[in-house]
């Protein structure tokens, strides 16, 4: 018995801590939250044993800790360690497992380690596919109105989210490998199940908003983007006020809609509440705030203030070279930005230099087939253009757009640009012939 006491009243300390630690995250106090973390864990694994289901949990809570503060290398072996004990523990089809997967996946997105995001998000539906029944040739499928499992349990609403989370991540993944038609129908139904599940006032429903916002971005909706946006603010706002770290992604968002379609005087304030947001929570050296200035960049090259849309740029580049090396989409995005910029300047060979190395590096990462590529290929294209270099700017104008057609169909507002871009050129050879 007396072996029992002390155990019995640590087992409680550390759930103190760890609820002190979930309370901090929750306000965004990450630095606060972690020692508390680190002392539960410490607790945990001294009286209960290193792989028990309670080490595991907090390894995780540990892990998605880090991922909110960008710091990935120290998160990814949490993630390994708990998922290992957790398979053990639990079982591999446990509902904790596949929480875990969409999480780890999540951790796997920034730094473009997409075939493994995609394999941790399969798994954890075909988690969920298992447990209720479901026909995985049907996907995705709404389980908003399934109660009870086909065995008689219970399906707890958090059971639920965790496959709309699964989703969300697979939608997300598919927009940035540019299956756009496949993206948009997995994120309609994890909007459309989040409304039903949490109702429309939940935080998480507000993520699955913004999550179909932005891909409406990349289809040249952007009306229907704002409105997603705007009623994602109004949720997040009402719940947790204007200060809280969770508003960054939708206020950033609002700034690129608003970006996309030039109204960059617009956009500059929302851009720069979001980097106040994520600096403050996140820290500067985030890969997060990084993605933010380079938006920035781009807003204050269309205010003409190019001095300071280059820092930014630069800046942004440090920042994710350091977390992901320098072969890495956003990179190249910067890269081609930079590239313009020195073409305005009148620095030829660097500008084309840069267009070549933000090319290269997107090719290797997403593709030849992928949207942005095209975005790339076009700039480079205005820019032989430019310089009475047409037969180099041709079958660069006529690759992206055949890229782009088949990724967004002819209306698209880029397609519209590019195809104007491209008949100017024909003119041009006509005028010019080349031999």
């Amino acid at each position: 018995m007396t072996e029992k006491i002390p155990n019995g009243k640590a087992e409680s300390d550390a759930t103190n801590l760890i609820e002190k630690a979930a309370n901090l995250v929750d306000q965004g106090e990450y630095e606060q939250a972690e020692p508390h973390y680190q002392k539960a864990l410490k607790i945990q694994e001294k009286i209960l044993g290193p792989n028990t289901s309670e080490v595991a949990c907090t390894l995780h809570d540990l892990a998605e800790l880090y991922r909110n503060q960008g710091r990935y290398a120290e998160a990814e072996p949490l993630y390994q360690r708990s998922l290992g004990i957790l398979e053990k523990t639990e079982g591999e089809n446990s509902a904790d497992v596949a929480n875990l997967l969409n999480n780890y996946a999540e951790l796997l997105l920034p730094g473009g380690a997409y075939a493994q995001a995609e394999a941790f998000y399969q798994r954890a539906v075909s988690i969920y596919e298992k447990v209720l029944g479901l026909d995985p040739t049907d996907f995705p499928q709404d389980i908003s109105g399934i109660e009870v499992t086909p065995e008689g349990l219970d399906i707890p609403t958090e059971a639920k989210l965790i496959y709309i989370n699964s989703l969300s991540g697979l939608g997300n993944l598919y927009r940035l490998l540019g299956n756009y038609n496949q993206a948009a129908g997995i994120l309609d139904c994890a909007l459309g199940m989040s409304e039903k599940v949490l109702g429309p006032d939940h935080p998480a429903v507000a993520c699955a908003l913004v999550n179909r916002g932005v891909l409406h971005k990349y289809q040249g909706q952007y009306e229907q983007a704002l409105h997603l946006y705007q009623r994602a603010r109004n949720i997040q706002e009402n719940i947790f006020g204007e200060n809280h770290p969770d508003l960054a992604p939708v206020l950033y968002n609002i700034a690129g809609s608003a970006h996309a379609q030039g109204r960059f005087a617009q956009a500059e304030p929302f851009v720069r509440k979001a980097l106040a947001l994520q600096e403050r929570f996140q820290g500067s050296n985030h890969p997060d705030v990084a993605i933010t200035l380079s938006t920035l960049g781009s807003i204050l090259e269309g205010l003409q203030r190019c001095e300071e849309a280059e820092s930014l740029y630069w800046r942004s580049i440090a920042i994710l070279e350091s977390a992901f090396g320098s072969e890495h989409r956003d990179v190249a995005m910067n890269l081609n930005n930079l590239a313009y910029l020195h073409q305005e300047k009148g620095d030829l060979k660097e500008a084309e230099s840069l267009y070549r190395r933000a090319l290269e590096i997107k090719d290797k990462i997403l593709g030849p087939e992928h949207a942005d590529v095209a975005t790339t290929l076009n700039n480079l294209a205005v820019f032989y253009n430019t310089q009475q270099r047409y037969a180099e700017a041709e079958p660069l104008f006529e690759r992206a757009l055949m890229i782009l057609t088949k990724a967004f169909g002819p209306n698209h507002p880029k397609v519209q640009a590019l195809s104007a871009n491209y008949k100017r050129l024909q003119r041009q050879l006509n005028k010019y012939p080349t031999e």
